[in-house]
């Protein structure tokens, strides 16, 4: 793994907790600029409001903006990311 790489996880991260979303469930890997992420996408605390489309539209943005990512990937148990760029949830069972 490229030293930018591990940067742009870093990066990730930090953008991940802005959102209060529960990084102990969520994997992150980037390679060549493409970001990985997977697991279960949820917030850290019940007291913050549920992770929605909305929210979830808005970390991906976010995300995309960094300046060494090229594309992100998502592979959420929970969430969906469809190619138009809406979110839908999905079943966990």
């Amino acid at each position: 793994m490229s030293v930018e790489d591990k940067l742009t996880n870093v990066a990730v991260l930090r953008i991940l907790t802005s959102f209060w979303v529960d990084i102990t469930q969520v994997s992150v890997r980037t390679t060549g600029g493409v970001v990985y992420l997977g697991g279960t996408i949820q917030r850290m605390t019940a007291s913050h409001r549920d992770l929605g489309e909305g929210v979830l539209r808005e970390l991906d943005t976010r995300l995309r903006k960094l300046p060494t990512v090229r594309d992100v990937k998502y592979h959420f148990v929970n969430w969906e990311r469809k190619l138009t760029g809406y979110w839908l949830p999905r079943d966990p069972n």
